[in-house]
């Protein structure tokens, strides 16, 4: 047999345009202006920076860009370059758009290396083709991929979750029963009994569901040795959880442990990427994006100091790609119509997508579709390989759960999108950030790229076009905000405003009317003139600005992730200074509550640099420490922080656990609504006739339901010797109620004395109480004056009027109204919690003057007796 002949593709070219040129087999004719924009900056300004990172607008070609790209420099340097992707689907659909389209070899290598076909690695070893993978792929205790030189990120907005789950221990109620029994008891002494509860039952209320907290770094500290024992103990070797844990185990005091009633995430805040050598060692890392952002968000994401980004072409600067039209049906319907009108829409269109936050929620979806429309349903396991099957079938329709991208359909693939919610908060981190720190303007970025990438998922090309139908509240609060729509592209601004104007008022009919004139744009009178011109015109007066904090927060990202850095070291010291150049860059008041998050971080190194390295730090922490419970007292988590100082922070009776209400206001405004009145005139009807009826069966009713409204953990027992409702603020404070709505003045009798006066003991025995709570039983009731035998079981009992709570009742639904007007549609707003509270305080129903009004309203005065 003779020997091969050895055949090298020695053949370099000057630029990648030049490369493209050659690649004769192509079907793509060729590089668009804002494709050869891109490429000639990258190897004007790019070359040589270890990251850059540049952006297109979805369905502009930037796959194209980033694979010609990796296919020169491979040709060019004889480097080994890697393409990521997020997901298995994107990596085949890469790989045979390369190869039909550009007539550029990429070879997709998922899974197991030892599964690999041994001349395609060969290949990818000797420089000889691009590989296109996905994330994990790289990212893995034992990465198939050890040592590139060059690599593509794409999608790199949604690298977050792709980077840091190889940094992520999480541990879920459902998959981990014992460890997670275990788990609560060695955190038993750092949580409140109710969270204990929440964590170890099953959710009952809104606020168990919202409930999100961080345990401090110095609790963190005291348990670490004891997690490390239980973690080892329980893990099943090899599993995914047993992998990230080997990533973390020895770093424990660098990440932070999040708790949640059904998971707990123990992670670092930054992905400290530098420490994962196949990652770190490349030449270079190029990332791209439809949306970089200008916070410094894509360096906190990637764990990168600094990264190059590639001026965004001029020709995208107000234009945008294809057409879409927008529909907000929860905007005028009814409750619940908005999703009795989606069948209707399905059926005018052969193929539909729609995205939803959770499985439980898809499967809801998908069989209202199935049983409604006939249509076959694809998940998105199904068209992950391939996505054939369900473009070739009419009547079908994708419903992907928990996928705002990654998978498109151009063309007559899909004209009608579906977006039903958003998961503003991916992970436990960014829900803690959000919810619990106020810094949700540090999410600005993110956020709305999840809103461009989703709405972006059918319209792929100039003249590609497709419908979307926003289901919900979620996404039409964030839109319907202009500050927060001033953040989009012109363009989309444009979009979003015209179907806001459309579907103000509109009823079932004519949204279907809208459908019908956008899907025959060609032929329909109604869509040319009215349609088109009109986002075309809005488009020319809308103006993209950048979020509020954008510069002070990009200033100080390289200082963040030197932090992170020096945590993952164990350099404490170091650690603490560059914290000190973090919170030098945060000013003005927008970033408060990031400002008193870096407080905070500073004082944790500062006490570990103490308690682990024996520096003099102590009082460094604990001045640290006060500085984050004095940022605001709109954050409970950072006010409670000041039992690791000596100093307390300045906050006024109730105000703590005031601010905790509001918090949890956030989570009911979420579930009630705040862009239509549906719920919410329900909810108040029926807390109206209830507290104003005469059943006292409904007056129980309603005063529970009011207690939930205002944000406390409100509950009622109907059993023997059981009060009425309670109301918790938290472990240390409960309202304890016995209601006598019945009464029409005269005497209290021995009977409802007795039973206000045992609710306490009731409370301690039953409910979640710290063993020194404070519990104030309060007894509403019409009555004027007391029997003598009930003067004894009094004492410590405060009144409420019954005519007096009523209307305080009023106000308190008007101050309920207003500030949920005036929610502005994503969690952590610091200036919303500040007018919340006020406004809370104006009507005089924040928690102070309730405390107040108990103080003063003690049966004696109220009911008109002496004590003996």
């Amino acid at each position: 047999m003779a020997f091969r002949p050895i055949v090298r593709n020695s053949l370099k070219y000057p630029s990648p345009e030049a490369l493209f040129n050659d690649c004769k087999k192509r079907k793509y004719p060729g590089l668009l202006s804002h494709q050869a924009d891109v490429l000639r900056a990258y190897q004007k300004d790019a070359l040589d920076k270890p990251d850059v990172a540049f952006q297109l607008p979805t369905g502009s070609g930037k796959t194209l860009v980033g694979v010609l790209l990796a296919e020169w420099r491979r040709r060019t340097f004889q480097e080994r370059t890697l393409f990521l992707v997020p997901t298995r689907q994107l990596a085949f659909q890469v790989a045979n758009e390369a190869r039909e389209k550009y007539d550029i070899r990429v070879f997709p290598l998922i899974g197991k290396k030892n599964q690999f076909p041994p001349d395609q690695q060969s290949a990818w070893e000797a420089s000889d083709a691009v590989v296109v993978t996905t994330y994990q792929g790289l990212f893995n205790v034992n990465p198939a991929f050890r040592d590139p030189q060059v690599i593509i990120v794409d999608d790199a907005h949604a690298a977050e979750n792709n980077f840091a789950s190889y940094w992520s221990l999480s541990v879920k109620k459902i998959d981990h029963p014992n460890l997670w029994k275990g788990l609560v008891s060695l955190l038993s002494g750092n949580l409140r009994k109710i969270d204990q509860k929440r964590m170890l039952e099953s959710s009952r209320y809104i606020d168990d569901a919202a409930w999100i907290e961080k345990l401090p770094t110095p609790a963190l500290h005291s348990i670490a040795d004891g997690l490390t024992e239980l973690l080892d103990e329980n893990l099943l070797e090899r599993s995914d959880a047993w992998y990230s844990w080997n990533v973390l185990r020895s770093h424990i005091l660098a990440c932070h442990l999040y708790l949640s009633s059904n998971e707990i995430l123990l992670r670092p805040l930054v992905v400290p990427s530098s420490s994962h050598t196949p990652f770190n060692s490349a030449k270079q890392r190029i990332y791209m994006s439809a949306t970089l952002g200008q916070g410094g968000d894509l360096e906190r994401l990637t764990g990168r100091r600094a990264i190059h980004r590639i001026p965004v072409p001029e020709t995208w600067a107000t234009q945008g790609l294809g057409r879409r039209l927008f529909l907000f049906p929860s905007k005028s319907l009814a409750e619940q119509k908005d999703i009795e009108l989606l069948p209707t829409l399905i059926k005018a269109v052969p193929r539909c997508t729609v995205l939803a936050p959770t499985t439980v929620r898809a499967t809801y979806l998908g069989d209202l579709i199935r049983n409604s429309c006939s249509h076959e349903i694809f998940t998105a396991e199904q068209i992950e390989k391939s996505k054939s099957s369900f473009v070739e079938t009419n009547n079908a329709t994708a419903v992907l759960a928990n996928r705002y991208d990654g998978i498109d359909f151009p063309g007559d693939e899909c004209r009608l999108l579906v977006v039903d919610g958003m998961p503003r908060a991916i992970n436990l981190q960014e829900k803690f950030i959000m919810a619990r720190m106020g810094a949700a303007i540090l999410l600005n970025d993110r956020m709305m790229t999840r809103v461009v990438q989703a709405f972006g998922r059918c319209t792929r090309a100039a003249t590609d076009f497709s419908c979307v139908v926003v289901l919900g509240d979620e996404v039409l609060n964030l839109l319907q905000k202009r500050e927060k729509r001033a953040l989009l592209h012109p363009e989309l601004q444009a979009e979003v405003e015209f179907g806001l104007e459309q579907s103000s008022g509109a009823t079932a009919a004519d949204y279907r009317d809208y459908l019908k004139a956008f899907l025959e744009q060609d032929t329909s009178p109604e869509w040319q003139e009215n349609g088109e011109p009109a986002i075309q015109g809005l488009r020319e007066d809308a103006t993209q600005r950048r979020a509020d904090g954008d510069a002070e927060l990009a200033a100080g990202v390289a200082a963040e992730v030197d932090f992170q850095n020096r945590m993952w070291n164990a350099d404490y010291e170091g650690a603490v200074e560059a914290a000190r150049r973090v919170l030098a860059n945060l000013k003005g008041d927008p970033l408060s509550g990031y400002r008193g998050l870096w407080s905070y971080l500073a004082g944790s190194a500062a006490y570990l640099a103490t308690v682990v390295d024996g520096r003099q730090l102590d009082q460094v922490a604990k001045d640290f420490f006060w500085g984050a419970g004095k940022e605001t007292r709109g954050i409970s988590w950072l006010t409670a922080l000041g039992r690791y100082s000596d100093r307390k922070a300045d906050v006024a009776e109730g105000g703590q656990a005031d601010a905790q209400l509001v918090e949890r206001l956030e989570a009911v405004i979420e579930e009630v609504g705040s862009t239509t009145d549906t719920k919410l005139v329900r909810i108040e009807k029926e807390i109206r006739e209830g507290i104003n009826g005469t059943s006292s069966e409904k007056f129980e009713a309603a005063h529970e339901k009011l207690g939930r409204l205002l944000g406390y953990d409100a509950g009622n027992k109907e059993t023997s010797g059981a009060p009425d409702p309670w109301w918790i603020v938290d472990e240390n404070l409960c309202f304890i109620f016995e209601d006598h709505s019945e009464g029409k003045g005269g005497a209290l009798d021995v009977t409802k004395a007795r039973q206000v006066a045992s609710h306490p003991a009731w409370a301690r025995a039953n409910l979640q109480l710290a063993p020194d709570a404070m519990i104030i039983p309060v007894l509403i009731s019409g009555a004027q004056s007391a029997d003598t035998d009930a003067v004894p079981h009094l004492e410590g009992v405060s009144v409420w009027p019954l005519d007096d709570f009523r209307a305080w009742s009023e106000r308190a639904l008007a101050a309920f109204r207003h500030i949920r007007n005036i929610y502005p549609g994503n969690p952590g707003d610091l200036a919303w919690r500040a007018e919340a509270r006020a406004a809370l305080a104006r009507e005089n129903v924040d928690l102070d003057s309730i405390l107040k009004k108990m103080k003063e309203n003690s049966a004696a005065k109220i009911l008109g007796f002496r004590r003996s």
